[in-house]
């Protein structure tokens, strides 16, 4: 009888440390996909503020030739600044 106890006890401590085990996987894994899920939205938002930062300060040089007429350059100001993705529009001449 007291060899039967003594099994059952042993069984129940193996249980035990199995659990234990498994608990510990367990926390792990839950807090690596934490980890990665946080990066995840982390990192969108960033590429979100990123693109509108550049949408918004991103700055064009267009140089023309010299022969070009005054005419010519008012009407590609006047097309450009009805454009909606143009916010200014600097004319400097030589």
């Amino acid at each position: 009888m007291y060899y039967i106890i003594k099994r059952m006890a042993k069984r129940r401590k193996k249980a035990h440390r199995r659990h234990g085990m498994q608990v510990l996987t367990l926390c792990i894994s839950t807090t690596m996909v934490l980890v990665l899920l946080g990066l995840v939205v982390f990192s969108v938002l960033l590429a979100r503020n990123l693109s509108e930062y550049v949408k918004e300060n991103l700055t064009v040089t267009v140089m023309l030739r010299d022969n070009v007429s005054d005419k010519d350059v008012r009407k590609l100001c006047t097309t450009l600044r009805k454009r909606p993705y143009s916010l200014n529009i600097d004319y400097i001449s030589k």
